[in-house]
């Protein structure tokens, strides 16, 4: 009976053992995801919704129907998904796109890991997340530019908006120093692009000074400051921006 036993328990070890072998398989496989190969008909119908798409309003239920119709058969395509998170966070429902968008960054991260750090920077106000990203796309493809800037000077924002303000001088000066590397020809007012040199003036000398003037209110200045700076330069230029 003792044997029986025994035996019983080992077979049932290594059933286990083996699960949780190609469960750790799986999570490998997840975290690489395999690219999809079409047929020439594939292609033709990925075509034929991409068109379908393009006919209808970009905020349109029946635009998603026609991405999804496309992502059935490409499901790796990170533009489709990055084209259904888009319309979804301009109206402001961030807990719907943000799905999608994370979709793109998985099967692109090279051209969406930043721009999934800008979206969460002026749209979903996912700060902290904004800089990780952020910094990760720094780290893993050097720094670049995504909707007309830097990294760095999303950064910067982010980093305005949770209240250190050395950091982000810190980051606005790289981002100012960036852009002088990038475009040596051109004089400084027209190599840094004009909204560094605002929020740089902005965040190193009025909030300063507001900061000792306003002694005896630093929590209007510290907190209600950084907010209205960031929600004007939204208004103004997130508006105008082409996704």
């Amino acid at each position: 009976m003792f044997l029986c036993m025994k035996k019983i328990l080992y077979v049932f070890l290594i059933f286990q053992a083996c699960a949780e072998n190609d469960s750790k398989t799986k999570e490998v496989r997840l975290s690489e995801p395999e690219k999809v190969v079409l047929s020439a008909t594939d292609s033709i119908k990925i075509a034929h919704y991409w068109q379908k798409a393009n006919e209808v309003p970009v905020y349109s239920v029946d635009r998603q129907h026609f991405l999804d119709s496309a992502l059935m058969i490409k499901p790796d395509s990170a533009y489709f998904w990055q084209q259904k998170a888009m319309p979804l966070y301009k109206e402001r429902k961030f807990s719907l796109g943000k799905p999608f968008l994370e979709k793109a960054v998985l099967y692109d991260p090279e051209r969406y890991l930043a721009y999934s750090g800008f979206m969460k920077c002026l749209f979903s106000n996912e700060y902290q997340e904004s800089i990780d990203e952020l910094m990760l796309a720094k780290e893993k493809f050097g720094d670049g530019y995504v909707m007309d800037h830097t990294y760095n000077f999303y950064i910067a924002l982010d980093y305005l908006q949770l209240n250190q303000f050395e950091n982000a001088i810190k980051f606005l000066l790289k981002s100012k120093e960036q852009q002088f590397k990038d475009f040596p020809n051109d004089p400084p007012e027209e190599a840094c692009h004009y909204m560094d040199w605002f929020l740089f003036f902005f965040t190193e000398n009025f909030c300063m000074r507001l900061l000792c003037l306003c002694s005896n209110s630093p929590i209007y200045v510290s907190c209600i400051v950084p907010r209205l700076i960031v929600t004007d330069f939204t208004k103004i230029h997130a508006s105008t921006l082409k996704f």
